[in-house]
């Protein structure tokens, strides 16, 4: 057979297929060995419960990842709220409610149209509140007695600027009537509120209708609110009339622009919830009293009743006069000028009233004499507007020493009535007795109106009732003549003396008092001698010299003063003691009598002592003895609740230099009761005892007898 010749390059192809192929044959042997190596059979069992294993574990680091961020949460949520309730705390502290007025507007209107008998005033209201939390809260808005209409309630965020949105009213904002806790009677009263649980600022909106009193024509307008407020607006319109004589309570300013019909009020007043506005309306062309004190009108003119109340005060030389006028309106109005004559000889010294704008008083005549008496003329503003005036007036009289004297009246003018009272009392040493009497009739003391009574400062003597201004009241007058009685006395003296081999020292200590004096002279103290210390009332005071007398200054009775005082001087001066003498003890005489001298002496122990004195000598004193007087106050301040029983005795503070008597030697007592003049005296005879000695030749001789 003959072989087939297979051309080259194929053989070199199959070649080199066979090469590659074993080379795969190597390479995926070594591989299947090598996977064989890194691969563990085990049982589909055992690996279901290694996959559940490495599952849980994946779970369980996924929980403890969420629980770290859930504490982490829960911190922040923890920290939040506590720093919401301690700013709730400290918000609560200043506003203990949920809720914070921001603002309080009032606009109102009042058309007075002729015909009308009443006019009603419509006000239009805007408040706007802050609610901090989302947590039921009531605001009160108004008296549920108020006739209120045209509610409009809207709300806004309260942490962003977007505008106010009007919101429907449901179940988590609704008006309701609110019982009011504070109402003391017996119907319950009720207050319209707005109720909410939505946090946020509210603009509440709502129109009421007032009742304006007219009475004379003079309104009257009351508005009584439960939020404050400080400022509001009103225009006030009157046909044919001028708006004139304007009031407001509290007391306000405001600025007023009047047009045609009517005239606008813009009033700025104390933060209030209560206002009272008066005014009266003029008709166009009859007069208008602008002016304060300007007359009325015949249509306007003031009827009043007037209760005249008079204190009389007689003095030596003065009579002194109180008038205390109350007129009473008809009705509030304001009272332009009133008149008032004093037909006697009298001078008014001051006008007091309140709403008063000046007051001038001049001769009843063209030709002035001393009997024709005096008009006085007080003018009013025109917003003073009441139903009661009071007006105090002073005036004098000089009486010369007269023995009868006619009590000074007053006459009213333009007045329906004049009555009133008449009280007496004197302020010298005189006798008041009743003359005459004429159109008044004597009245009990108890009852003089107590305004006056607790004006007189006296006991009040006479008193009478009158019922028109023309009475007389005439009384005898009986001066005696005053005796002087003692300025100052001495109750208590204490005067202690020690006495020393070379010098004695001397300490004067006095409870006295005192109504006029300035100063009290003391004698009989040595020129020589040093002062130590000088104290008035427990304070050092300095020492005058007139004439070789000591003046020491004292306080007058009076004018805050205690009349009882207290004054202490120490001074010592020198002196020789001998083997034997006579030392004179004199106390100090004193301008003023003493009522119980004390006296103590200290002496030295080795020396025999024998007195002779116009004193008592006592073992122990029997009259209450001296002691310093101080009336200074301190200036600390204390807590409402102190307890003063449990605060320690306050340290007096005293000046100067503080001088202590020292003991030593024996001591004698002596006292002496009413010394006047200085009539006491007392002398000491002193020597010093022979002393038993026993010699040398004494003392050898009993040696010797042995």
């Amino acid at each position: 057979e003959k072989r087939q010749q297979l051309p080259g390059p194929l053989i070199l192809a199959m070649t080199f297929g066979l090469k590659c192929g074993l080379l795969l044959l190597l390479l995926s042997t070594s591989c299947a060995q090598k996977a064989q190596e890194e691969t563990v059979t085990f049982s589909l069992r055992d690996y279901t419960n290694l996959y559940r294993k490495a599952e849980l574990k994946d779970l369980q680091r996924q929980m403890s990842a969420d629980q770290a961020n859930l504490e982490k949460e829960n911190e922040a949520l923890l920290n939040k709220l506590r720093n919401g309730q301690a700013e709730r705390q400290h918000r609560r502290e200043v506003l203990p409610q949920n809720w914070q007025l921001l603002s309080h507007e009032a606009q109102g209107e009042c058309q007075f149209r002729s015909g009308q008998e009443r006019a009603p005033a419509t006000y239009n209201f805007t408040l706007e509140f802050r609610v901090f939390e989302d947590e039921w809260t009531a605001i009160r808005l108004i008296d549920a007695q108020t006739i209120v209409k045209n509610w409009s309630i809207s709300r806004r965020s309260a942490n962003h600027s977007d505008s106010f949105q009007e919101i429907t009213l449901g179940s988590d904002t609704f008006l309701m009537l609110q019982p009011r806790e504070e109402a003391k009677d017996v119907e319950a009263w009720e207050d319209h509120s707005l109720v909410t649980n939505v946090s946020g600022i509210y603009r509440i909106s709502f129109q009421t209708h007032s009742h304006v009193r007219s009475n004379r024509q003079l309104q009257t307008l009351q508005l009584n609110l439960l939020h404050p407020i400080s400022e509001t607006q009103l225009r006030l319109g009157a046909e044919n009339g001028h708006i004139r004589e304007i009031s407001v309570e509290p007391t306000a300013h405001w600025e007023a622009k009047e047009a045609a019909n009517f005239t606008d009020l813009k009033i700025y007043m104390p933060s209030t919830r209560q206002m009272s506005l008066k005014w009266r309306i003029v008709p166009r062309g009859s007069y208008v009293a602008d002016e304060p004190g300007a007359e009325s009108s015949p249509e306007t003119q003031v009827e009043a009743s007037v209760v005249h109340d008079m204190l009389h005060s007689v003095d030596e030389s003065i009579l002194h006069t109180l008038h205390s006028f109350k007129y009473v309106l008809d009705s509030e109005q304001s009272l332009n000028k009133i008149e008032i004559h004093f037909p006697g000889r009298e001078r008014i010294t001051s006008v007091v009233a309140q709403g008063m704008t000046n007051w001038k008083s001049m001769p009843r005549s063209a030709n002035a004499t001393a009997k024709s008496g005096s008009v006085l003329q007080v003018a009013f503003k025109s917003s003073a507007i009441s139903k009661e005036v009071v007006i105090l007036v002073t005036t004098e009289l000089s009486t010369q020493h007269k023995k009868r004297l006619q009590l000074p009246t007053a006459h009213c003018q333009r007045v329906l009535r004049q009555s009133g009272t008449i009280a007496v009392v004197k302020l010298a040493n005189i006798e008041l007795h009743q003359e005459a009497a004429v159109g008044a009739a004597r009245l009990g003391i108890d009852q003089v109106p107590l305004h006056m009574s607790s004006k007189a400062g006296k006991p009040i003597i006479l008193a009478y009732k009158f019922m028109a201004p023309t009475h007389t009241v005439d009384l005898s007058v009986i001066h005696h003549e005053e005796m002087n009685t003692l300025e100052s006395v001495v109750d208590a003296a204490l005067y202690k003396v020690l006495v020393v081999d070379d010098q004695v020292m001397h300490n004067l200590l006095l409870n006295l008092q005192n109504t006029q004096r300035q100063y009290m002279a003391v004698q009989g103290i040595d020129p020589d001698a040093t002062i130590w210390t000088a104290k008035v009332n427990s304070v050092s005071s300095k020492l005058a010299l007139r004439d070789g007398q000591l003046l020491v200054p004292l306080q007058v009775a009076g004018a805050g003063f205690e009349s009882k005082s207290s004054v202490e001087i120490a001074w010592v001066q020198p002196l020789q003691l001998e083997r034997a003498g006579m030392v004179q003890l004199k106390p100090p005489r004193l301008d003023m009598p003493m009522a119980a001298l004390s006296m103590e002496v200290w002496f030295p122990a080795d020396y025999e002592v024998n007195f002779t004195t116009s004193l008592r000598q006592v073992e122990a004193y029997s009259q209450r003895q001296p002691s310093a007087v101080n009336y200074e106050t301190g200036k600390e301040v204390v807590d409402k609740d102190f307890d003063f029983a449990s605060a320690p005795r306050p340290k007096r503070k005293d000046a100067g230099v503080q001088s202590k008597m020292p003991k030593a030697g024996s001591r004698w007592r002596f006292e002496q009761l009413l010394v006047v003049d200085g009539k006491a005296d007392l002398k000491i005879a002193y020597q010093k005892p022979e002393a038993e000695m026993e010699g040398w030749l004494t003392y050898l001789s009993k040696i010797c007898m042995f």
